[in-house]
């Protein structure tokens, strides 16, 4: 409604004032005894005074200095300078306090002798929020910058550039003088164009972050995050493409969830990657980068963690010929995870799992090798007594061998292995064990279709006690089936089967043992799938 009566710009005119003066003057800038540098500065200040109260409800202040000298008399200036001041006040309530500030301060300085070209720039920026003029700002920044360039060749191509920022900002909720949120940031950039190209040949930043928060604004910081970001960036033959790069990233989180003054969990994550490519080809001959995390919680501060895990992942990969495919890559991961239910300092479950694999031989159609490695561990203590109750492992390798790079494996093995026992009591011997193992082989190393050889084993493996440490049952089964020359068909020249069983009870209600070998031999001379020749071998025997 006021913006339509022609007395409220009537007011904002009348109210508007306006101070300007303008000077020159020399100054002795390098301390030497004489005034050499020329200098002019311009200042002004306007204030808004709507009301004609005399409080401005607006002041701006501003001056510009701009200096200029010829230290070597050869009539061009080898020296500039510039530098700006500016503040601006605001009084919401017309009363005769701000309730909000802004400062700027920024200075410029050019050397040069002619050829090299240094300049230097600072800047500070400033403000501060305080409503209720009470003295305590409710909301708060400051940022300060640093920038140099310098031109070698005087060609207008910078060969150095840098840069470095920084920001602090803050947030009181309460206006009690304490901030219930924090925030800071610094940044550096660093550029080198080493042959003044224009192109970046070496580039280097890295920012740093944190932020703090308050969330019971009791004056204790109960939520700390943090973060880093690094990276390092090469061109190698100054053709404006990255050819090596290194970069690097880090998080940080700390929390105290029930206000105690405790740190109830932590969190972290952690990041690295390195591509290089020494001949600026295109195609990078190394290529390496691994990520971490990791959690702990203590949920009710006792000092015991209740629950930890951790993450690791790795690959790092190698082409020393920089054909595009890659000699070999290794990667990993690693997992572990551990639980402590009543947080009494005992560990009562841990799980931990890791992978492996090797590839070498990279070509058009995939890998000429892979080996892959697993390994899972886990273990419960279900008294929370210190002592495992029951302890599970699997471990499982697989290797594989493309012999003619068409993509498909022709040669391969594989072994994997499950062991689970409990112990009831407690007393570190285990009353129940259970072992199943499998491998299989087969073998095409020719890549002709036709298998050289195969085998397949199985074997099962339990045991059973008592609380006293006597064996009562145990099983034992294995397995063995081997095949020779087989056919595209599937059909093998020569099979062999060996069986291999044993069983035993031992306990009040019985006392027996089993045991049987059974091995089967055949042959298929012409592998049409009709047998010519077999001979089966069985051996038992039973004891009571």
């Amino acid at each position: 409604e006021v913006a339509f009566k022609p007395e409220h710009y009537e007011n904002l005119v009348n109210g508007t004032h306006a101070l300007r003066w303008n000077e020159s003057f020399t100054e002795d800038i390098d301390g030497d005894g004489l005034e050499e540098t020329t200098c002019f500065r311009a200042t002004a200040i306007m204030w808004l005074d709507s009301n004609n109260d005399s409080n401005p409800e607006r002041a701006i202040i501003y001056r510009a200095k701009y200096c200029t000298a010829d230290r070597d008399g050869d009539g061009i200036d080898d020296f500039t300078m510039y530098q700006i001041e500016a503040l601006n006040a605001t009084d919401l309530n017309d009363n005769g306090v701000p309730e909000m500030i802004e400062a700027l301060h920024l200075i410029s300085t050019t050397w040069t002798n002619g050829t090299v070209v240094d300049s230097n720039t600072f800047l500070v920026g400033m403000v501060g929020v305080d409503l209720d003029e009470d003295g305590n700002a409710e909301k708060a920044a400051v940022a300060v910058a640093v920038i140099r360039q310098i031109d070698l060749t005087g060609d207008g191509t910078f060969e150095s550039e840098s840069i470095v920022y920084a920001i602090i900002a803050m947030h009181d909720f309460n206006d009690d003088g304490t901030p219930e949120k924090a925030l800071a940031v610094i940044h550096t950039n660093i550029k080198l164009d080493l042959d003044g190209d224009g192109n970046i040949n070496h580039e280097v930043q890295w920012t740093q972050i944190a932020f703090a928060k308050d969330r019971n604004w009791d004056g204790h910081v109960d939520d700390l995050r943090a973060a880093q970001f690094g990276e390092t960036k090469f061109d190698n033959n100054s053709d404006g493409i990255v050819d090596s790069k290194t970069s690097g990233w880090l998080g940080l989180r700390i929390v105290d969830r029930n206000f105690d003054g405790q740190q109830d969990k932590v969190s972290m994550a952690q990041g690295w990657e390195n591509e290089v490519d020494d001949d600026a080809n295109g195609i990078p001959e190394r290529h390496t980068k691994w990520f971490a995390a990791s959690v702990v919680k203590d949920i009710n501060a006792d000092g015991n963690a209740e629950h930890i895990w951790f993450l690791v992942h790795a690959v790092d990969s190698t082409d020393t010929d920089a054909d595009g495919n890659w000699d070999w890559e290794n990667a990993t991961a690693a997992g572990a995870e551990a639980r402590d239910w009543n947080s009494d300092g005992n560990i009562d479950y841990y799980g931990g799992v890791r992978i492996y694999s090797q590839k070498t031989a990279e070509h058009s159609n995939g890998w000429g090798s892979e080996i892959v490695a697993l390994w899972i561990i886990q273990a419960w203590d279900v008294n929370s007594d210190g002592n495992l109750y029951g302890v599970h492992a699997v471990n499982v390798v697989t290797v594989h061998w493309d012999n003619n790079s068409d993509g498909h494996w022709n040669t391969e093995w594989g072994q994997g292995n499950v062991w689970h026992g409990v112990d009831y009591q407690g007393d570190g011997n285990f009353e129940r064990e259970i072992y199943v193992g499998y491998e299989k082989a087969i073998s095409d190393d020719d890549a002709d279709g036709n298998i050289e050889y195969s085998v397949e084993k199985i074997t099962v493996h339990s045991r059973n006690s008592s609380s006293t440490g006597n064996l009562e049952h145990e099983y034992y089964f294995h397995l063995v089936q081997t095949k020779g020359n087989v056919s595209t068909a599937g059909i093998a020249q020569y099979e062999n089967t060996t069986l291999v069983a044993y069983e035993t009870w031992n306990n009040s209600h019985r006392q027996e043992t089993q045991a049987v070998v059974l091995v089967v031999d055949s042959w298929d001379y012409d592998r049409d799938g009709t047998k010519e020749a077999e001979t089966v071998h069985v051996h038992h025997d039973n004891r009571n």
